[in-house]
């Protein structure tokens, strides 16, 4: 909870100066609406795939929700390119 108050409160005080410098780029980004944060429940987590010693069926559906989320990315592009493709002037 501590990176969502560091990043989404600009009177928060940061413990360390290189969290405080990357930081500022991404508070920046936060007031500007460009990104968004949020809790993130352990369960879901896609971090600890690579972090954390995982048991077989929690690794099982961590892949499983990473890769369905690469899909729906690649899914969306390919549509939106498509969709550019036949009619370019439709996007804009």
């Amino acid at each position: 909870m501590s990176i969502i108050d560091n990043t989404s409160k600009p009177e928060s005080i940061l413990n360390k100066k290189s969290n405080e410098v990357c930081c500022h780029a991404v508070r920046e980004s936060v007031a500007l609406g460009e990104t968004l944060t949020a809790l993130i429940p352990g369960s879901e987590n896609l971090a600890e795939l690579m972090t954390k010693v995982l048991s077989g069926s929690k690794c099982k559906y961590l892949v499983h929700n990473l890769m369905h989320d690469i899909f729906m990315i690649i899914a969306c592009t390919l549509t939106w390119s498509a969709n550019w493709y036949t009619n370019p002037h439709s996007a804009l």
